[in-house]
């Protein structure tokens, strides 16, 4: 990643969580939200229950934050649409379950920035199984 591509990551990350947070202050509360997450979870819904969960919370600036992303981030196509993207979403779900009318906490909000900015960057990335590093 270059710095101009990181510096793009951290704003659209922020950006996405600004989002969600956008969604809570609109009506999907916790309560809200787990009730959403116990029908997604039921027979009819499953075994695409966080793809349904999904549909019923993501809004058009959500949309358009992941497209930015998959630019920024080099995806597209298939890969985009069956790997990357549904990662993403798993994890801005998972981030929503922890944050949601909890926004205000700042110590959470960081930890869920880095836990969102940590999945973006995986989304065009293979991981270093061993790095090593020296110094001459």
């Amino acid at each position: 990643m270059t710095d101009q591509e990181l510096k793009e990551t951290v704003k659209l990350t922020i950006d996405l969580l600004e989002e969600l947070k956008s969604i809570n202050n609109n009506g999907v509360d916790k309560t809200t939200f787990e009730s959403l997450l116990t029908e997604s979870k039921s027979q009819e819904n499953q075994p695409l229950w966080p793809l349904w969960l999904w549909n019923q919370i993501h809004t058009n600036s959500i949309d358009r934050i992941v497209q930015e992303i998959d630019t920024v981030r080099r995806v597209g196509g298939a890969w985009a649409m069956l790997i990357a993207d549904p990662q993403l979403m798993t994890a801005a779900l998972a981030v929503y379950q922890r944050i949601v009318d909890a926004f205000d906490d700042t110590e959470l909000y960081e930890t869920c920035a880095w836990f969102l900015l940590r999945s973006v960057m995986r989304m065009h990335s293979d991981p270093i199984a061993d790095v090593s590093i020296t110094h001459e």
